[in-house]
């Protein structure tokens, strides 16, 4: 069972990385890995007295077979048919033909583990190491600035967006509109530092947000992805993760995103174990989780991609309500969506359809 923790946990490390990172859910992963170490150090006794006690069986089936065919051969001894020499020679034989058999089972059963653990290996460290220096903004005001950015995938010919002059104020909202595909994803994610521009500047405050410390950032979001992942454990666990939270806040959130009924329709509650391996949980239900998440850094600067997909018409109105909370609240929105609602209160429109450099549009109130 530790075993199948283990790899799931290391799972869930590959997989997830990202989630892990973003919502300071290292803690809980840490604790995990602490406690399935003890219980794997725990039964190493257990291992050790099963191993010795089939080193043990081993070595009866040998002595069983040499056993017969001493038997055996000196009855054909006696009768001539065979010498001692031979049946000697046979004995010895006779056990080391069990040894190749043995090894290879063995070998090959190393072999499999050897070549897993170098493919998961590799996946880990191809993630690039985490800055973990840099400046922080003592007094956020939260104004955003892109200049002349571009991005491109690597493996494709032409650029997802380029040119891209953008400005959110303090208060502002900007939506992000375009076709599947447009590109609404990769700018979320590159303004959330998930993704890297290709080239252009990024300012936040007036500061390159390069020169900014990666976890000095992230706390400062409220970012909620298109594809909510989250980690094998409790709601609580991947909601809150290692941040500290009064009680009356944390259900202020799961209200306002329309939570608290599914929370208290469960009897573990907040307590109720997540599968990371399968999407147990409608996508309304996994869009509000992942808004609820984000809100629990109370950040100023607030990246949502498609914030309302899969929701009810409850849970939508739920969402609008919020996003007109952050604009009183004078946060900067970039949110990328098609919801017609979202779009009405925005203050700017950025049009991912215009190839390759994106429509900006200032929107009239």
């Amino acid at each position: 069972m530790d075993n199948n923790n283990s790899f799931r946990l290391f799972e869930n490390v590959l997989t997830r990385n990202s989630t892990i990172k973003y919502f300071n859910i290292l803690k809980f992963i840490n604790n995990s890995w602490n406690l399935i170490a003890n219980r794997t150090a725990n039964t190493k006794e257990n291992l050790e007295t099963e191993k010795n006690l089939v080193s043990s069986f081993s070595g009866l089936i040998a002595s069983l077979l040499t056993v017969f065919i001493i038997g055996w051969g000196a009855t054909l001894a006696v009768d001539g048919q065979i010498s001692v020499g031979a049946l000697i020679g046979a004995n010895i034989l006779a056990a080391r033909a069990l040894m190749p058999i043995n090894r290879l089972v063995l070998l090959q059963d190393q072999l499999s583990r050897m070549e897993d653990s170098y493919n998961e290996l590799n996946k880990f460290s191809s993630y690039a190491s985490e800055k973990s220096e840099g400046r922080e903004i003592q007094d956020l005001k939260g104004k955003i600035v892109l200049e002349d950015a571009f991005f491109q995938y690597p493996e494709q010919k032409n650029p997802i967006f380029e040119s891209l002059n953008l400005t959110v104020n303090p208060g502002e909202l900007a939506v992000i509109v375009g076709n599947n595909g447009s590109g609404k994803s990769t700018l979320i994610k590159a303004l959330s530092g998930i993704l890297d521009f290709t080239r252009g500047r990024f300012f936040l405050d007036e500061i390159e947000v390069g020169q900014l410390a990666e976890k000095w950032y992230r706390r400062n979001l409220i970012y909620s992805p298109q594809e909510p992942k989250f980690v094998d454990g409790t709601i609580r666990d991947n909601l809150i993760g290692d941040k500290k939270m009064e009680q009356d806040q944390f259900v202020k959130i799961l209200t306002d995103t329309n939570l608290i009924n599914f929370i208290n329709s469960d009897k573990n509650g907040i307590n109720k174990i997540l599968d990371s391996s399968d999407d147990q949980l409608p996508l309304g239900i996994r869009k509000r989780m992942a808004l609820a998440r984000g809100m629990i850094n109370n950040g100023k600067l607030v990246y949502l991609d498609e914030p309302t997909e899969g929701l009810d018409n409850e849970g939508k109105k739920s969402v609008h309500n919020i996003i007109k909370n952050f604009k009183n609240e004078k946060k900067s929105l970039v949110i990328a969506t098609n919801d017609q609602e979202i779009i009405d209160i925005s203050d700017i429109l950025v049009d991912l359809n215009s190839k390759p450099k994106p429509l900006v549009v200032k929107q009239k109130k």
